[in-house]
């Protein structure tokens, strides 16, 4: 979680989902602007903190969600083909071979999704009821992030982008075959049912 007590503002950190682009971005939005801070990592660090039972209840409270497909397939062109996940998560049953995206697939379906947050549904790692967040879509960013700070802080400075840890997954979503759509499908049923209805909600406004 991102949490900053002095604006009594909560954020639901998912990874895969322009997770250094908005901590950088909220992180501006709450005083701190942290130079030498590309990647957002010491934002990161500096707002991970336990919010407590109290605290989080009455703060305001915000999340951003990735169209799952996409969300998987970013998942195996970074985790997937990084020798240091490759060697803790053996997607491919080896310690130095990079997996398909059909192997990554079954390997998460197989170990629980490696109990690491990194894989495991976005729909679990949101603490609390939904219907107490503002909530935005990665796709939809342009839009939802300008519109969340609005409503939370009052106003919009901007977004402080960062691109150097993109995966470009959107450009590779034509590669998928029928068996690895069905199987993100399976193992991410209720993202699906939940990115589906907030489409349908934004496109009905």
């Amino acid at each position: 979680m991102f949490v900053c007590p002095r604006h009594k503002f909560s954020f639901a950190r998912i990874p895969k989902c322009a997770n250094s682009t908005l901590v950088k971005t909220f992180s501006k939005h709450c005083g701190v602007t942290l130079k030498n801070d590309a990647s957002g990592q010491k934002a990161k660090i500096l707002f991970n903190l336990d919010a407590g039972a109290s605290v989080f209840e009455s703060a305001r409270k915000a999340v951003f969600f990735r169209e799952p497909l996409s969300r998987a397939v970013s998942m195996w062109l970074d985790k997937g083909h990084n020798l240091t996940w490759i060697q803790k998560c053996r997607f491919a049953g080896s310690d130095t071979q990079a997996p398909t995206f059909l192997e990554f697939l079954k390997s998460l379906e197989e170990n629980e999704f490696h109990h690491d947050g990194h894989f495991i549904p976005q729909t679990s790692m949101v603490p609390g009821d939904l219907s107490q967040y503002h909530v935005g879509t990665v796709e939809n960013i342009d839009r939802d992030l300008p519109r969340i700070c609005e409503e939370i802080f009052g106003e919009f400075f901007g977004v402080e982008l960062e691109r150097s840890n993109r995966t470009n997954a959107h450009e590779r979503l034509g590669e998928i075959s029928q068996e690895e759509r069905d199987l993100v499908s399976k193992l991410y049923h209720r993202d699906f049912v939940l990115y589906n209805s907030l489409s349908a909600n934004a496109a009905s406004l």
